[in-house]
């Protein structure tokens, strides 16, 4: 999350200081839950997407993903996309 901190009660808190809300605990419990298991997680709340389709910047991540995945990862690329 870009230039925010989290408050004590676990509200979002955007840089111009507007208070946005987050996933439940239950969310961030599976979130937590899949990158403990070695997943990668990302999330953007709507603020964060200021209009911009979710579905398409899932996409882009996916696409970048790969990309990212190939210069980071310790191995040689899977035939798995």
């Amino acid at each position: 999350m870009n230039n925010a901190d989290t408050t004590a009660s676990g509200a979002y808190r955007a840089a111009d200081d507007e208070v946005t809300d987050l996933p439940t605990a239950a969310e961030f419990a599976v979130l937590d839950g899949l990158r403990n298991r070695g997943y990668a997680v990302v999330v953007f709340t709507p603020q964060e997407l200021r209009g911009a389709k979710a579905r398409h910047v899932e996409d882009r991540l996916v696409e970048r993903g790969w990309d990212a995945i190939d210069v980071l990862a310790d191995d040689e690329p899977a035939a798995i996309r």
